[in-house]
C-alpha cells in the first residue's frame, strides 16, 4: 500500500480539506443482481487551483492532491480543478459498483459500493471497503480536520414504492430539502431525490463501513 508523505498532507490541511463524494444512480440498477459500475465525483478542498503569479501554473496544493489522492481512493481519476464561492476543489471521479449483494453478476473490485439486499430488507446502503476506510483513517491521523460529506441522487423506478429513510436530508427533485432521522414516506412524486448524509451518519459510515440509505418499512420489525 503506498503511503501518504506527511509533507503533502500538512499541504491539504491548510483549507481545512473538505471531501466531497457524490454519484448518481437508478434506483433499478441498486435492485439488479447485474452489477454495474457508475461515475463517483469526489471534490477535495485545495488552498487553490494555480499559482498567485500565473494562472496557468498549477498550485503546490493542487500537485500534491493530484499525486496523493489516488493513494487513497483507488482508481481516482483527476478531471479538473474549480473555484466555487471562495472555495477551490481539485475535482476526481472514482468507480462506484452498484447491484444487489444477493447472488450478485459482474461484481467489480471498487473501493466503493452502494447495494440493495431484499433479504436483508436493505432497498440502498452505501458501503465502503474495508481497505478505504484504513487508508483514510491513517490519513485522517495528520488531517485531523479532513472532513467528509456524501450524497447519492437516486432515480427511482416508475412505480411509487414505500420506504424508510435512516440518517439522512432528503432533496426532492423540486430543490425542497426534508431532514429525515428516521422516517416513513411514500416516494411517489419525485421522479429522483438526493439523499445526502448527516454527519452522524457520515461518522457511523466511517466508522463501520456502511449506512442504509434506504429501507423496507419494515425493516426493524424483521430484524429484531
Amino acid at each position: 500500500m503506498r503511503k501518504l508523505s506527511v509533507i503533502a498532507l500538512s499541504v491539504l490541511a491548510l483549507t481545512g480539506c473538505k471531501v466531497g463524494l457524490d454519484t448518481e444512480v437508478n434506483l433499478s440498477d441498486i435492485l439488479a443482481q447485474e452489477h454495474k459500475i457508475v461515475q463517483g465525483n469526489l471534490n477535495v478542498e485545495v488552498t487553490s487551483c494555480s499559482t498567485s503569479g500565473d494562472s496557468r501554473q498549477e498550485s503546490k496544493s493542487l500537485i500534491e492532491a493530484k499525486k496523493k489522492i489516488p493513494t487513497i481512493f483507488k482508481n481516482a481519476e483527476f478531471v479538473e480543478c474549480y473555484r466555487k464561492d471562495f472555495d477551490s476543489f481539485a475535482h476526481f471521479t472514482i468507480p462506484i459498483d452498484v447491484g444487489s449483494a444477493q447472488d450478485p453478476i459482474n461484481q467489480q473490485n471498487t473501493d466503493v459500493y452502494i447495494y440493495s439486499n431484499k433479504k436483508q430488507k436493505i432497498i440502498a446502503e452505501l458501503k465502503l471497503t474495508d481497505a478505504l476506510i484504513g487508508r483514510i483513517n491513517k490519513a485522517k491521523k495528520d488531517l485531523s480536520s479532513m472532513k467528509f460529506n456524501f450524497s447519492v441522487k437516486i432515480h427511482r423506478t416508475k412505480e411509487p414504492i414505500n420506504v424508510k429513510a435512516l440518517g439522512v436530508f432528503m432533496t426532492s427533485d423540486k430543490g425542497q430539502t426534508t431532514p429525515m432521522v428516521y422516517e416513513d414516506f411514500e416516494w411517489s412524486k419525485s421522479k429522483y431525490a438526493t439523499f445526502k448524509l448527516s454527519d452522524v451518519a457520515v461518522n457511523s459510515l466511517l466508522a463501520k463501513g456502511k449506512h442504509p440509505l434506504l429501507l423496507e418499512i419494515d425493516y426493524f420489525e424483521k430484524n429484531k
